[in-house]
């Protein structure tokens, strides 16, 4: 039977045509979405290490957690992790390896207990405790941050 009678798909009510430009789209869209979704972890270069910890603030091991703006180094992730508290009832936990340089064995965040903000050791990049984010230097990433939950007495860190 001669198909250009029946220019339409009876199966997808398209007309044949624009049945293989659609399906040419579809692939096309596809390729791009699953290329972008594993696209770039902006933190690479330092491992992804699963962290699930419980601490307890009013341990003595952790008395600066106690008060709003104390910090704690706590023992996790791929080179450790602070802790810092934001309010009463807030945490931030931010992974020590820094993002700027990974590769680096220096590269590895301590607190300025003066200004109260992270320094990476290798290219003196600044980071803010309240939010990880750059306050100055050549590092254009925020800390790596963990996930933080308390419920008035242990604190939740997991990625």
């Amino acid at each position: 039977e001669d198909e250009s009678k029946y220019p339409f798909c009876h199966l997808c009510g398209m007309r044949k045509d624009s049945k293989s430009a659609f399906l040419k789209s579809a692939i096309l869209f596809l390729a791009i979405s699953v290329s972008s979704c594993g696209g770039g972890n902006a933190y690479e270069g330092i491992p992804n290490v699963a962290v699930d910890l419980y601490i307890y603030p009013t341990d003595p091991l952790y008395q600066p957690l106690q008060v709003v703006g104390g910090w704690a180094y706590v023992i996790g992730g791929s080179k450790g992790i602070i802790v810092y508290r934001n309010s009463f009832e807030e945490f931030s936990a931010y992974e020590r390896h820094t993002p700027y340089d990974p590769e680096k064995n220096c590269s590895l965040a301590y607190v300025d207990s003066f200004e109260l903000v992270a320094v990476d050791s290798c290219s003196k990049t600044r980071y803010v405790l309240t939010d990880g984010s750059v306050l100055s230097g050549p590092g254009s990433l925020p800390l790596k941050p963990y996930f933080t939950t308390f419920d008035g007495d242990a604190l939740h860190i997991t990625n």
